[in-house]
């Protein structure tokens, strides 16, 4: 066999096989403001409750403002740290006390300069979203938002690689946040 034939057949099997591993995902991500079919098993309606904390953090997205409890969202790094001792966590929490000790509201905008800190503020902020511990309000009309859409999505390119995360979405389908929990 030429050495043709053999660089030939090799390229054949590659794209089959590219193109089976990306047929059986069971995954398509979506892009920002695009729609996403809610009757998938794997996706959840939740209801917001009311925050009772007088001093909260606020987080400004494209199409909302979300508020959360700053204790709560305290309690919950401090939890996280106590358990995975993450650095950019550690500096997270030593940021926000020195923010909160001189104003009532947390404004995340505030961490721009670095990006890092913001990402983890995204990680907890998920699990406050995820168990419905938020205020949300639409930018476009300034209207409170009663619940939410959390989607748990998997994408795999093939078995060993891939990643996983939460996307959230406004009743309207329209994502207002994505995090990745997960890649190999």
């Amino acid at each position: 066999m030429s050495r043709c034939s053999v660089l030939a057949s090799l390229l054949v099997t590659s794209i089959l096989y590219l193109s089976c591993a990306r047929c059986g995902s069971d995954q398509k991500a979506s892009a920002a403001g695009e729609e996403y079919p809610t009757d998938r098993s794997d996706t959840v309606s939740v209801e917001l409750k009311d925050i009772k904390d007088a001093q909260v953090v606020i987080y400004y997205t494209e199409p909302v403002t979300v508020i959360v409890s700053y204790s709560h969202l305290i309690e919950d790094l401090q939890r996280f740290i106590d358990q995975y001792d993450v650095a950019d966590d550690i500096r997270l929490l030593e940021k926000l006390h020195a923010m909160a000790s001189e104003t009532d509201s947390v404004i995340i905008a505030d961490l721009a300069e670095n990006a890092g800190l913001v990402e983890r503020f995204q990680y907890r902020l998920a699990d406050m979203l995820q168990s419905g511990d938020a205020i949300i309000h639409q930018k476009i009309n300034g209207e409170r938002v009663g619940s939410i859409l959390v989607e748990h999505f998997v994408f795999m390119e093939h078995k060993t690689a891939g990643r996983g995360g939460r996307r959230f979405y406004l009743p309207d389908r329209i994502l207002f946040l994505e995090v990745i929990d997960w890649m190999s």
